[in-house]
Parts: C-alpha cells; sequence; structure tokens
C-alpha cells in the first residue's frame, strides 16, 4: 500500500526540527564547558618553573642580625705615659718630699767630707743636683742611676728616687773635696721629681726644691789648749 504524502514528509520534519535544537543547544553546551575548563587552573611542576621560583616554596629561616662592630666596639682610653723618645721634664707634685740637712760638722783641718743624710720620696723619678764654686763632689758608681759630672763642681744624679736614696744614703755617698780645709764653706743641692730619668742640665734648673748646706767646723780651734791629766796614783 502506498505511503501518503503526509506519511513521507513527517520523519523529514522530525529530522530537521532535531537538528535545529542540536544547532541551537550544542554552542551553549559547548561554552559552558570551555567556562567552566577555563577556571580551574592546572598547576604543571617543571623544572623551570621550580628554579624560577613559581612553585610552592618552604620558608627559609630569617637570618640572624648581624652585630655592628662600629656600634658595639668598646671605647678604650689609653692612659697619656712617657713616650721613649720623650726628653725627661720636671713633674709638678703636692707630695714630693726632700730632706737635706742644713749643716756638716766637720773637723778645722779636714779637707773633704762626705754626704750621705737625705730623705727622698713622692715620684718614681728624681734628679739631685749639687754645685758649688769651691767643691767638688764624687759618687761611686752605680748600674742603677745616671750620673754625669763624676769629680766637678756639678754633679747630677738621676733615676728612681729609691735607687738615688740607695745611693747616697749607702757607704761613703758623696763625697765633697776642697783644695784647702773645707771648712767654712757651702754648696747648693737642687732636687725636682720627673717624668722619667733625664740628666740634662736645664731639669737641674728647673727643679722646684733648692736647698743650701753650710760646712762648719766642729766647733775647736787649732789654737785649743788640752789640760793634762794627772795619772798618778794616790
Amino acid at each position: 500500500m502506498p505511503k501518503s504524502h503526509n506519511q513521507v514528509l513527517a520523519p523529514i520534519a522530525l529530522t530537521v526540527a532535531i537538528g535545529l535544537v542540536a544547532i541551537q543547544v550544542l554552542p551553549s553546551v559547548a561554552d559552558q564547558l570551555s567556562s567552566h575548563a577555563s577556571k580551574q587552573e592546572i598547576t604543571v611542576l617543571t623544572p623551570e618553573t621550580i628554579t624560577s621560583g613559581n612553585s610552592p616554596q618552604t620558608p627559609s629561616p630569617t637570618p640572624s642580625p648581624t652585630l655592628n662592630q662600629r656600634e658595639f666596639s668598646p671605647k678604650i682610653t689609653y692612659l697619656k705615659t712617657a713616650s721613649p723618645t720623650t726628653p725627661a721634664e720636671i713633674l709638678v707634685s703636692d707630695v714630693f718630699v726632700v730632706k737635706t740637712p742644713s749643716a756638716l760638722r766637720v773637723d778645722p783641718r779636714a779637707t773633704n767630707t762626705t754626704f750621705n743624710s737625705i730623705a727622698l720620696g713622692g715620684s718614681e723619678f728624681s734628679i739631685f743636683c749639687l754645685n758649688s764654686t769651691s767643691l767638688t763632689f764624687s759618687i761611686s758608681s752605680n748600674p742603677n742611676i745616671l750620673i754625669e759630672g763624676n769629680g766637678t763642681t756639678q754633679l747630677r744624679i738621676a733615676g728612681t728616687s729609691s735607687d738615688i736614696l740607695n745611693a747616697i744614703t749607702s757607704g761613703q755617698g758623696i763625697v765633697l773635696h776642697s783644695s784647702k780645709a773645707i771648712a767654712n764653706s757651702a754648696f747648693y743641692v737642687k732636687v725636682g721629681a720627673l717624668t722619667k730619668a733625664g740628666l740634662s742640665k736645664t731639669l737641674c734648673e728647673k727643679a722646684p726644691v733648692t736647698k743650701e748646706v753650710f760646712v762648719a767646723p766642729l766647733g775647736i780651734d787649732l789654737n785649743t789648749v788640752k789640760s793634762s791629766i794627772n795619772m798618778a796614783k794616790k
């Protein structure tokens, strides 16, 4: 039995309708799938991304703060001391002590005597000077002190105060000589504290302590007559 005209067109119309629906629906579905896919980020780790720092990294430890050497360096103040090349200078001191006798008593006929009684202290270094117009001075050599003018009318001694004191007060000390009777003469002693040992003549001139010492006779006279003593038994 032959198909009618409507029966032939019906399948064709259905096919066309399905095609139209597919054409309209499929692009929309594709857009949604593409939009959904673009929202998902996929990270692929490669050597390049790891090296460039794009990969998640473990936090590195915070470096310890470095000390500022200039800020933390202690400030040190050094005491001023005399340089080996710096010349000796007179040192002003309120505790410097010098004591000498004001007179030496001698036999009127003597031509020499000793000077070995002094007190000296209050300074590490000192200079001890003697001068006279009529007397000469001599002292035994001593490796612990500096000596200049030995055997002349101007004697200078320098060193530590203790060594000078020992040199003068031990043994004969300083010997005074005269070409005639030494009584009724005089000499000067100048003493000063020093920053270091030195024998400059200028130091003696600037020494603040000056003592005049007289050489006086004992009080006997060459014409003194001694009374006789009777030793006879009674």
